[in-house]
């Protein structure tokens, strides 16, 4: 293994160590870099778009699930409301024929007592009538016989 110059110098110049010890020293330093799995700038830029890619994807299709849902929902809300609707529709045509029904009953009822009710009018208009020309007539009986012709 071929360690860095600039390594070898910094381990002789400015710590001190044998040129055999620097040699070692780099060569384990190396030794561990090409073994371990560093990232740089660039690889994590590029797991980073693809972690992106992947979360647009997610979102994208979070997206589409939830618009289905909301269409699924909205067309379960006309349908229930497109029931309750009609429901109320044949509750109120029932409630309106009831009403006609009751409502004829009245009328009917009313109509009968009216008749009643003019009948007795009549009959006591009939009653004062003949009470004003039986007064009138005996009121008559004591105006002169001069007067009346």
């Amino acid at each position: 293994m071929a360690v860095q110059l600039a390594t070898l110098d910094i381990l002789t110049e400015k710590a001190h160590f044998e040129p055999h010890v620097a040699r070692a020293i780099g060569e384990a330093i190396e030794s561990e870099i090409r073994g371990s799995q560093l990232v740089t700038g660039s690889v994590l830029d590029s797991g980073l778009s693809g972690l992106k890619s992947g979360i647009d994807v997610r979102f994208s299709q979070l997206e589409r699930d939830i618009d289905v849902r909301f269409s699924q929902l909205e067309r379960d809300i006309d349908v229930r409301f497109g029931q309750f609707e009609s429901s109320f529709d044949v509750k109120l045509s029932q409630f309106g024929s009831s009403f006609d029904v009751k409502l004829g009953q009245l009328e009917a009822k009313f109509d009968v007592k009216m008749a009643g009710l003019e009948s007795r009018l009549f009959l006591k208009m009939v009653g004062l009538t003949v009470t004003a020309i039986g007064a009138g007539v005996a009121a008559l009986r004591w105006v002169p016989a001069s007067l009346l012709k």
